[in-house]
């Protein structure tokens, strides 16, 4: 089974970090961009019914399909506005303008408020239309008298249905995901050569000492390790150096015993 050297692991290491950090950053930066994108498109949306609302409560108590016709086209003109449906009390349909995509399910009367559902590539949105001729009388009513306000009371003439396209901000959040897959390789690239840089400047020094070490297993006493590097790979340099050098001292003096011995052994034979 082939193992990992040092070099493998000190660059695994010293990427791993790094690789973490711009794959952190680009899946942030896209949530970020998408969330800002769909808060905007669901704000856009209840602004447009919010303002839309309010101008349909003539038409919509007059029972003036004409107004309500008028003021639903008017609507339609706005940015990804698919569909507009202005509706009665009960729900059921007065004007409309658009193609609409689904069939609307009857508003709640028990709580009237502006709600939001989602399907597929549209964004419904529907919001009340008040009365605020009948709120202004009891709010005038309840001042007379000294009463507190009611909350929660204002009565509902019909409501407002706006459906919104979502292909423009399908083709903005591609945008943004494929711009955030350019960062994150970009931070990729960046981390793998840093990653090398680093590595190369821990590993480097002790493959060269492992060679030297190598080396002088192989008998060249001769061999010495030279690296720039300080602390810990410094003392290991000069220990590596130090051993070296008593090794070839050693085998100097063990040398001149034997060419000692050797010449002796040559005078003794001379002399017989």
């Amino acid at each position: 089974m082939k193992t990992w050297g040092i070099k493998s692991r000190v660059i695994f290491l010293s990427l791993l970090p790094a690789s973490l950090s711009a794959v952190m950053l680009g899946l942030y930066l896209m949530n970020a961009q998408i969330s800002f994108l769909e808060s905007a498109v669901h704000e856009r949306g209840q602004a447009i019914a919010r303002q839309l609302a309010p101008a349909c409560e003539y038409g919509v108590f007059a029972g003036n399909r004409a107004i309500l016709e008028s003021l639903a086209r008017a609507a339609l003109h706005e940015t990804d506005v698919r569909s507009v449906t202005i509706m009665d009390e009960a729900g059921k349909p007065l004007a409309s303008a658009g193609k609409l995509a689904q069939s609307l399910a009857p508003p709640s009367r028990q709580t009237p408020a502006m709600s939001t559902a989602r399907l597929d590539n549209l964004l419904s949105i529907t919001a009340p239309i008040y009365h605020s001729r009948v709120v202004m009388e009891d709010y005038i009513g309840e001042a007379a008298t000294g009463e507190a306000p009611r909350a929660a009371r204002q009565p509902v003439l019909g409501w407002v249905n706006i459906e919104l396209s979502l292909e423009s901000t399908t083709a903005q959040k591609n945008r943004i995901i494929v711009s955030s897959l350019l960062i994150t390789l970009f931070g990729l690239a960046i981390a793998a050569v840093l990653g090398r840089y680093m590595a190369r400047g821990v590993s480097d020094p002790i493959l060269h000492l492992a060679d030297t070490v190598r080396q002088l297993g192989e008998g060249k006493l001769e061999t010495r390790a030279r690296t720039d590097n300080r602390g810990e790979i410094q003392v290991l340099e000069s220990g590596i150096n130090t051993m070296a050098a008593r090794l070839q001292e050693a085998q100097d003096r063990l040398q001149e015993r034997v060419d000692q011995a050797t010449a002796e052994l040559r005078t003794t034979l001379d002399q017989l």
